[in-house]
């Protein structure tokens, strides 16, 4: 397909800018670290870049709307934005050899910009689909984009956040099941096998949308491991368990129901979506007991620092969250200040049992809703978790 001239006057001058935006950074990066230079600092975050472009051109020919053949002459605002998610995720992979000589804390000016970069290319991506609709600029080229765009930032932010010890290695499978699952797919067509559609999953990508926020959160210097650790291990498990179901679904193992959830998808709903939910809010409740009187006499205890100013203020917004999630009022919601402070505190004072049974029961809470027995679950309608979409 004859692609138009301009387009790829496009594609040489978006090649060029983020070339140089890639390399000024990682140079910035080495001239405030004090380091000797090495060729790797700057080769491994050419690699996303290279990656970016590739795709970019290979998709040129997919620039337009949809139901429409002719390419169009522009990309448009919303794919410009998308290219702008292309470039921060190169420049994210320059803390790929994050110097181990150098402390990742908050003390480090530095330390924070990987979560900001990361946090800033996640908002685009909410960005990018509005523009798209609002300009009337949806193509198939935007769509390819930001979901191959999409699985690279996750695999550079994950790598990012193991080079810095934020995150275990065990996470990079969270990274690598797309990759995984889109190759298996293409096998299986390459050879002739059966390659059932999928059905669109409102929870898979609440689980998704999860895990980037928290790989946001975790490439930030407020948290540290254990609490990173914990964190990931709970946020990995729905994500790659739901990589398994659509496995075994596309590949014809398991059936699904259509338009209706199949028996056995109902019977899980039921499962993890209701029973599940009210044993993890009877787990907070009690784990909540001993970490209110421990910040009770933290606080008491402490007359000067963060601890001391923002104190006052923590433990009322613990104690309503605990409340609203015990009742089931809007239990996801409260759930997440639950997690962040259960989180901070794991990352400063250690371990300690039961705060991290609180966080892993509000980190799954998160992820299920409330369940049966629950006063008010607003947030529900507007995720898009009713009982017939659930599977």
């Amino acid at each position: 397909m004859r692609i138009p001239k301009s387009l790829g006057i496009y594609w040489w001058t978006t090649a060029l800018i983020s070339f140089c935006a890639v390399i000024v950074f990682n140079l910035f990066l080495s001239s405030h670290w004090r380091i000797p230079f090495d060729w790797t600092r700057f080769v491994l975050p050419l690699l996303p870049w290279i990656y970016v472009l590739g795709v970019l051109r290979s998709c040129l020919p997919l620039n337009h709307r949809p139901g429409e053949t002719q390419v169009l002459a522009h990309l448009g605002m919303a794919n410009g934005i998308t290219m702008v998610r292309g470039v921060l995720v190169s420049v994210l992979a320059c803390f790929w050899n994050w110097p181990a000589t150098i402390p990742f804390s908050i003390h480090q000016s530095f330390a924070w910009l990987p979560g900001v970069i990361y946090i800033t290319a996640a908002l685009l991506d909410l960005v990018d689909g509005i523009v798209a609709r609002h300009t009337d600029h949806v193509t198939r080229l935007g769509e390819r984009l930001d979901t191959l765009f999409d699985a690279l930032g996750l695999l550079t932010a994950v790598l990012a956040g193991i080079a810095l010890n934020q995150l275990p290695l065990s996470y990079l499978a969270v990274a690598l099941a797309y990759y995984v699952f889109s190759a298996g797919i293409r096998v299986r067509r390459r050879t002739g096998r059966m390659v059932i559609p999928l059905r669109p999953r409102p929870a898979a990508r609440l689980i998704a949308g999860f895990n980037m926020g928290f790989l946001a959160t975790a490439l930030l210097p407020i948290y540290r491991p254990p609490a990173t650790t914990i964190g990931a291990m709970v946020f990995m498990i729905p994500l790659l368990a739901g990589f398994l179901r659509d496995w075994l679904v596309v590949s014809g193992r398991i059936k699904t129901g259509s338009p209706q959830p199949a028996p056995w998808e109902e019977k899980w709903r039921c499962l993890f979506r209701e029973r599940l939910p009210v044993v993890l809010r009877a787990v907070l409740l009690l784990s909540s007991l001993t970490a209110l009187e421990e910040t009770a006499a933290f606080f008491s205890g402490n007359t000067e620092g963060p601890f001391y100013i923002f104190g006052p203020i923590l433990r009322p917004i613990l104690l309503l969250s605990v409340v609203m999630v015990s009742l089931g009022v809007m239990g996801r919601l409260a759930a997440l200040p639950i997690l962040l402070l259960s989180g901070f505190w794991i990352s400063r004072q250690g371990s300690d049992p039961m705060w991290c049974l609180l966080m892993v029961a509000a980190a799954a809470l998160l992820i299920t809703g409330s369940g049966n027995l629950s006063l008010w679950q607003p947030e529900e309608k507007y995720l898009g978790m009713t009982a017939q979409n659930t599977s």
